[in-house]
């Protein structure tokens, strides 16, 4: 059943993919700064989040890759930040990638990383894009102008707010990140995303590689 979504709270989107035997996931948070009357509610946000998954992924990945879909779950905007409601879920269509048919190794990432207007580590983020193709290397070792063209489209999509939109339910949200507890045991509250840049380089997530445990998509 769906849920209205409420000003105060944050809501997690989880964008899937799979590769063979191991799964990626990409994980936005986001602050419902408003709400319409009636309120959008987590399964439009589920629905419009894949409605972009499914256009921006493909072109990332190699093609014996999927897309698979977004769950969407409610939380509380105090750490450890518990989740509301059970997790929703959308899969327009799962979606086998388009960017090359030879696959680089499966723990191989391009990386963006998000910016907010406060300094140091902690106030940045850092997402991994999945399962690369060996065209979007420039066959140098660094990823090609075309796939980090690409890239910036889908990071985007990562960094920006939304203004939720369905059937006349409305929602405006603040794409943050969340923080864990520091040294001293203090979470800091969930900062506002401001800006986001491509990284030029190979990044790795080697929970994703073949050497490790398989990962499984819950779409």
């Amino acid at each position: 059943m769906s849920t209205p979504l409420t000003v105060g709270t944050l809501v997690q989107a989880r964008f899937w993919c799979k590769d063979a035997e191991q799964a990626s996931v990409n994980t936005n948070w986001w602050f419902v700064a408003a709400v319409g009357s009636p309120a959008a509610t987590d399964d439009d946000l589920a629905a419009e989040c894949d409605a972009d998954g499914v256009i921006v992924y493909p072109p990332i990945i190699n093609n014996f890759a999927e897309y698979r879909g977004v769950q969407v779950t409610i939380h509380g905007l105090a750490f450890p930040y518990a989740s509301i409601t059970a997790p929703v879920f959308s899969q327009i269509a799962i979606s086998a990638g388009t960017g090359g048919t030879t696959a680089l190794p499966r723990q191989t990432c391009g990386l963006a990383s998000l910016q907010s207007p406060f300094p140091g580590p902690k106030h940045r983020g850092r997402v991994y894009s999945p399962f690369p193709p060996v065209a979007g290397d420039d066959g140098n070792g660094v990823p090609s102008a075309g796939f980090l063209a690409d890239l910036a489209t889908w990071v985007f999509v990562m960094a920006a707010g939304r203004l939720v939109s369905e059937s006349g339910r409305t929602a405006t949200l603040v794409r943050v990140l969340v923080h864990a507890k520091d040294k001293l045991g203090v979470a800091d509250a969930p900062t506002i995303v401001t800006a986001s840049t491509v990284g030029t380089k190979w990044a790795t997530q080697r929970r994703r590689g073949s050497f490790g445990r398989a990962n499984v998509s819950p779409i």
